[in-house]
C-alpha cells in the first residue's frame, strides 16, 4: 500500500490489515448495492439483490473468524473454516430461494450474534471463567457503543450531504441529487460507516481489570441507566405480572390476550440489564443487589404463564412463523432461568449463545420456521377432513363438520393460503381428500364451498375476499397512457388526491371528483366479475373523465359481501397505480 496512503488514514490502514476479506467484501457488496439502486442489471434483480446481501452477511462471519482467530491461534482447520470457509459458505446460502432447508435471510441474526461470541469461545472454571465474563462484557459494550456513535455520525454525514447539495442547486442551479444520493450517500453508510466501526473494536491485549472496576464515564452513565431507570422498571412489572397470575389461579382461569408478548419483552429487557449491571462497581448498589438476587426468580412465574399462553394458542389454532419465534423464545427464557438458578452454569455469554443456538435451529433445517408451521397446518387440516363426515358417497364431495372440525379446517386453510403458507401442500391435502385443484389457483370460497364450510352471511355477518397478488403472466402495455400520476391507496371512506382528481371508495365503486360538481363514478362489480380464481387476472380498469383517457392498474383489493345491503358489494381497500393518455388540466 502506498506510503502517503499509511501517512493520510492510518486508522483505514491498520483496519483493512486486521480485516481484510471483511473490508473486500463490505465494499462489493456497497458497489453491488449502487448498481442495484442505478438499475445497472435489468434483469434477474433479485439474483443480484441476494448477492449483495450474501456480501454483507458473509462480511460479518468474516470479522468473526478474525475475532476468533485473535483469541485462538491463527492455524488449525477450526480457524480457516470459520475465518474464511464460513463466510464463503454465507455468500452462497443467500442464493438459496426456498425456504425448504434453509431461511437464508436469519444468517444475519445468526452472523452478529456469533460476532458477539466469537473471541470467547473457551470454556473454564473458577477465575478464569469470570475474566472471560469481563471481557465478554468489555468487548462488547465498545463495539455496540462505537456501533451507536457510527450510526449518529452517518446521520449528520447524510444530513451535511443534503445540505451540500440543496446549496449547489440553489445557489449554483447545479443538479447534483443522483451523485449525492445514489453514490455518496449508500457508499457513506453502506461502506464507510462500517469500517470505520471496524477500526474502533478493541483488540482483548489492550484489556484491563480497570475497565471493570474502575469504569469511565460513559461505563457509569449507562450503569446509571440500568441501575435507575431499568432496574425499577423491571422489578415494578414483574410484581404486575405475579399479581396477574394470582388473579388467574384466583379466578382458575387461562391466560389470555398479549400475556405472551409481554412477557417476552419483560425476559429481553431483563436479560439486557443483567448484562448492563456485570461490572463489579455496581455489584455493592442496593438496587443492583436486589435484582441480582431476585431477577430469575421473578421470572419463574411470568415464564410458567408464558409456556401454558402459548401452548393454548398452538393447540386451538396451530403453529405459525409468530407462533414458532414464541416457541424459541420460550425455550430461550426457559434455558437461561435454569442455567443462572443452578449458579454453576451462570455465565453472561449463555444469553447471546442460547439465542444464537435456537435461532440457528430454527432457521437451518426442514422444521425451520416457515417450513414448520406449513407442515403443521397441512397436517391440522389433512386430520380435520378425515374425520370429517362425508354428505354423499362420492369422493370429495361436501362434508358433515362439528364446530370444533370446522374451525380447524378454516384456520388451516386460511393460514396455507395466506403469503406465509404453502398453497402445494394445500393441494396435496385436497388432493388426498378427492378435490384436484391447481395449486396457483386455489379459490378459497370455492374450496369452503366444495367442502361445506361456507361461512355463514345469515346472521349478518360479512365475509371478506382479497384478491392480493396479480397474475405472473399478465403482462401492461402502457403505450396508450404513458404518464403515470402516482399511487392510489384508497381506506373506505377517506378520499386520496391523485393527478388533480380527488378518489373515494363508495359501496361498489370509486367516486372521482374534479371539484365544483365534477364527478364520476366507477363501478366495480363488473371488474370483480372479470377476476379468476382468487386473483387479479385483469388488473386494468379504464375510465374517461373531462377529455383524459385513465387506467387504474390494480395490484390490491379487499371486497366485503355485505347481506343487509341491496348491493352484494362493498370495497373496503384498493391498491393502484394511475395512468392517463395525457396530463389533466389543472383548471
Amino acid at each position: 500500500m502506498p506510503q502517503w496512503i499509511k501517512n493520510f488514514a492510518p486508522d483505514i490502514v491498520a483496519t483493512f490489515a486486521r480485516f481484510p476479506l471483511a473490508v473486500v467484501l463490505s465494499l462489493m457488496s456497497t458497489l453491488l448495492a449502487i448498481a442495484l439502486t442505478n438499475s445497472f442489471f435489468p434483469n434477474n434483480e433479485e439474483m443480484w439483490l441476494r448477492l449483495a446481501a450474501g456480501l454483507s452477511f458473509g462480511a460479518i462471519f468474516a470479522v468473526a473468524g478474525v475475532l476468533y482467530g485473535e483469541s485462538n491461534k491463527k492455524s488449525g482447520i477450526a480457524y480457516w473454516l470459520l475465518a474464511f470457509g464460513l463466510p464463503a459458505t454465507t455468500i452462497g446460502l443467500m442464493q438459496i430461494e426456498s425456504t425448504s432447508w434453509i431461511v437464508a435471510p436469519m444468517l444475519a441474526p445468526i452472523g452478529l450474534l456469533w460476532l458477539s461470541l466469537s473471541p470467547f469461545t473457551r470454556f473454564e472454571r473458577g477465575e478464569e471463567r469470570a475474566k472471560i465474563q469481563d471481557k465478554f462484557w468489555w468487548m462488547n459494550h465498545r463495539a455496540i457503543t462505537t456501533a451507536i456513535v457510527a450510526g449518529i455520525g452517518f446521520a449528520l454525514i447524510a444530513l451535511g450531504l443534503a445540505a451540500t447539495e440543496r446549496a449547489m442547486s440553489v445557489l449554483f442551479g447545479i443538479r447534483s441529487s443522483t451523485l449525492f444520493y445514489e453514490y455518496l450517500l449508500p457508499f457513506t453508510g453502506l461502506f464507510l460507516t462500517p469500517v470505520y466501526w471496524l477500526s474502533t473494536i478493541p483488540h482483548l491485549k489492550d484489556y484491563s481489570e480497570k475497565d471493570i472496576s474502575e469504569p469511565d464515564f460513559l461505563s457509569r452513565a449507562i450503569g446509571f441507566l440500568g441501575q435507575f431507570v431499568l432496574t425499577p422498571f423491571l422489578l415494578i412489572y414483574a410484581l404486575i405480572l405475579l399479581a396477574y397470575a394470582v388473579q388467574v389461579a384466583w379466578n382458575q382461569s387461562l391466560p389470555q390476550g398479549m400475556l405472551s408478548w409481554m412477557v417476552l419483552g419483560f425476559a429481553i429487557v431483563g436479560a439486557a440489564n443483567w448484562l448492563i449491571l456485570h461490572p463489579k462497581f455496581l455489584h455493592s448498589r442496593p438496587l443492583v443487589k436486589a435484582f441480582r438476587r431476585t431477577w430469575f426468580w421473578l421470572s419463574i412465574i411470568p415464564i410458567g404463564m408464558y409456556v401454558v399462553g402459548v401452548w393454548i394458542r398452538i393447540d386451538t389454532y396451530g403453529l405459525t412463523q409468530d407462533r414458532v419465534g414464541l416457541v424459541a423464545a420460550g425455550l430461550w427464557m426457559v434455558f437461561l432461568t435454569l442455567a443462572f438458578l443452578s449458579k454453576k452454569l451462570a455465565d453472561i455469554r449463555l444469553i447471546p449463545a442460547i439465542a444464537l443456538l435456537l435461532i440457528t435451529l430454527f432457521s437451518i433445517g426442514p422444521w425451520n420456521f416457515i417450513n414448520l408451521p406449513q407442515g403443521h397446518q397441512a397436517m391440522r387440516l389433512n386430520t380435520a377432513l378425515s374425520n370429517a363426515t362425508p354428505k354423499t358417497q362420492s369422493v370429495g364431495g361436501p362434508y358433515e363438520w362439528t364446530d370444533e372440525t370446522t374451525q380447524v379446517a378454516r384456520g388451516a386453510l386460511r393460514y396455507l393460503l395466506s403469503s406465509a403458507g404453502d398453497r402445494e401442500k394445500l393441494a396435496q391435502v385436497l388432493a388426498r381428500h378427492g378435490f384436484t385443484v391447481d395449486a396457483q389457483g386455489i379459490d378459497r370460497a370455492a374450496i369452503l364451498r366444495e367442502l361445506g364450510l361456507e361461512e355463514a352471511t345469515s346472521q349478518g355477518r360479512s365475509s371478506a375476499t382479497q384478491l392480493y397478488f396479480i397474475d405472473p403472466d399478465f403482462v401492461f402495455d402502457a403505450s396508450q397512457t404513458p404518464f403515470v400520476l402516482g399511487n392510489l391507496s384508497l381506506r373506505a371512506p377517506y378520499a386520496e388526491g391523485v393527478g388533480r382528481l380527488s378518489f373515494t371508495l363508495n359501496s361498489g365503486g370509486v367516486n372521482i371528483s374534479a371539484g365544483e360538481g365534477r364527478e364520476t363514478f366507477i363501478e366495480l362489480q363488473a371488474w370483480v366479475n372479470l377476476q379468476e380464481d382468487g386473483r387479479i387476472s385483469q388488473p386494468v380498469i379504464e375510465f374517461e373523465f373531462e377529455g383524459v383517457k385513465y387506467r387504474l392498474v390494480v395490484s390490491d383489493i379487499r371486497l366485503i359481501s355485505d347481506p343487509v345491503s341491496p348491493k352484494p358489494l362493498v370495497v373496503q381497500r384498493l391498491e393502484a397505480v394511475l395512468y392517463a393518455d395525457k396530463l389533466p388540466s389543472s383548471e
